[in-house]
């Protein structure tokens, strides 16, 4: 894998978070599924394969899903978002 793995796939979870991927970004009112994020992530490099991606608004997210209230502005910054490898 490349040395700045961590880094790319931060940086691939931010574009489809905001819709830079051609996805749909995550907006007020939205509802934002864990599977919108693995076709990014897969094409950093031909030997990245997602297990899982969680999704929350604590430091231990927990679901696949995460639904914005219309009160809710969703932003995202690249150290909020964990990378484990195995």
């Amino acid at each position: 894998l490349p040395s700045n793995i961590i880094q790319l796939v931060q940086n691939a979870v931010l574009q489809s978070f905001n819709g830079e991927d051609g996805g749909t970004a995550v907006t007020v009112g939205s509802t934002s599924y864990s599977g919108r994020y693995y076709a990014n992530i897969n094409a950093i490099n031909p030997n990245v394969n997602v297990i899982e991606v969680y999704l929350g608004t604590t430091s231990s997210p927990s679901t696949l899903l995460i639904s914005m209230g219309i009160d809710q502005l969703p932003t995202l910054a690249a150290s909020n978002i964990l990378v484990t490898l195995v």
